[in-house]
């Protein structure tokens, strides 16, 4: 979570940076955050496909369809 951070600090775009953070996140349970950090990745980089996916699968395995 803080390279992730780090590498966020240095390219607020950087779409690895916001994947790699929300994995770590849903490992150490953290689902809630990880799933801001995804939306927060979506409107730094909404044409990266690789964060709406993830999003996507979060959401349908916590139980949230809309």
């Amino acid at each position: 979570v803080v390279a992730a951070d780090a590498a966020l600090a240095i390219d607020p775009a950087n779409a690895a940076a916001f994947v790699n953070k929300a994995n770590a996140l849903v490992v150490l349970g953290k689902t809630g955050d990880a799933e801001e950090v995804l939306r927060s990745g979506r409107e730094a980089v909404p044409t990266d496909e690789r964060i709406a996916k993830i999003l996507a699968n979060l959401l349908v395995r916590t139980g949230q369809w809309e």
